[in-house]
């Protein structure tokens, strides 16, 4: 009975695929359609974590359960922030990270404490600028009346100057008509 188990065992075994090899097969049709700068994108990024210790590698996919947990609104403002902070010029993304590490050094009341006042420092700035717009508009809206008011002014002297105009007219041509006669 064994022997028949294990004769059907080698027999069936290669026309069905693991698993893994499933996937394995499955990675490999994604791979082949990378383009060259994406391979190597993924090769570098695979050398960075292949130097990272076991701890990093732990905290890293720990963060990443975290991220996975979020809502996707939260998630979303994380994507946006990054990109964000991407495009910022080199000297300032080592500022911030430099300012993260000091916030990571601090006791928790500490650090709670700071952020606190980064978040009031924000909110400040934040109503600062939006006093400034408030302020844009309505010197914009002066602006805008003042040509108004100047275009009206304009039109008056037009009309006036057309009425006067007129009034020579009439002047000539009864300077006209009694001269007829």
């Amino acid at each position: 009975m064994k022997a028949l188990l294990f004769a059907v065992i080698i027999l069936v075994s290669p026309l069905h695929k693991s698993f893994a090899d499933e996937n394995l097969d499955k990675n490999k049709a994604q791979w082949e359609k990378l383009s060259p700068s994406e391979k190597q994108a993924l090769r570098d990024r695979y050398k960075e974590w292949s130097s990272l210790s076991s701890d990093q590698k732990k905290m890293l996919k720990e963060r990443y359960e975290e991220f996975r947990k979020l809502p996707p609104e939260r998630k979303e403002k994380i994507r946006e922030a990054y990109a964000k902070f991407k495009q910022l010029p080199p000297e300032k993304q080592e500022m911030i990270k430099q300012r993260f590490e000091e916030l990571k050094k601090l006791k928790p009341e500490e650090r709670e404490d700071r952020l606190n006042k980064i978040k009031d420092a924000l909110k400040e700035r934040k109503e600062e600028r939006r006093e400034e717009k408030r302020e844009e508009k309505r010197e914009e809206r002066r602006d805008e009346r003042r040509e108004e008011r100047r275009e009206e002014r304009r039109e008056e002297r037009r009309e006036e100057r057309r009425e006067d105009r007129r009034d020579e007219r009439r002047e000539d041509r009864r300077d006209d008509r009694t001269g007829r006669r």
